[in-house]
């Protein structure tokens, strides 16, 4: 069995661009796996990117409101901006507190509970990399 989140370090080619622009910024990436109903493994890219004191996160997935805001809440940066069904498609990414409460997001959602925040994990420990 391999853990549920495996951090991998892929090279990401900066655009020609000026002394300042090189500066402020910056790319991010992890590579997660987290487990699917029927415990099969699914690979997710978690992307982050910032221009000065602006973040922009990518997520895979239908990500529910309450996870968005939680990477806002504990981003470093001024702004950060979330994207989602971006890079894979995982469908519906409900919060553990939606499991709880049932609903059609929960009841079709590929991901077992508690497997969506680890997302919420890897943009805050890519923001805080990157800042």
């Amino acid at each position: 069995m391999f853990p549920s989140v495996i951090v991998t370090k892929r090279p990401f080619p900066m655009p020609p661009a000026s002394s300042h622009t090189k500066s402020i910024a910056r790319r991010a990436l992890k590579i997660l796996k987290l487990q699917e109903l029927g415990d099969n493994p699914m690979k997710v890219e978690v992307q982050v990117f910032r221009i000065g004191d602006i973040a922009v996160v990518s997520l895979p997935g239908e990500v529910f409101v309450e996870l968005g805001l939680a990477i806002k809440k504990s981003s470093p940066f001024k702004y950060t901006f979330i994207i989602e069904n971006s890079q894979s498609e995982i469908g519906y990414a409900p919060d553990e507190k939606a499991f709880d409460q049932g609903a059609y997001e929960v009841n079709v959602s590929r991901m077992k509970k508690g497997e969506n925040e680890k997302l919420v994990g890897a943009a805050l420990r890519l923001l805080k990399n990157i800042k």
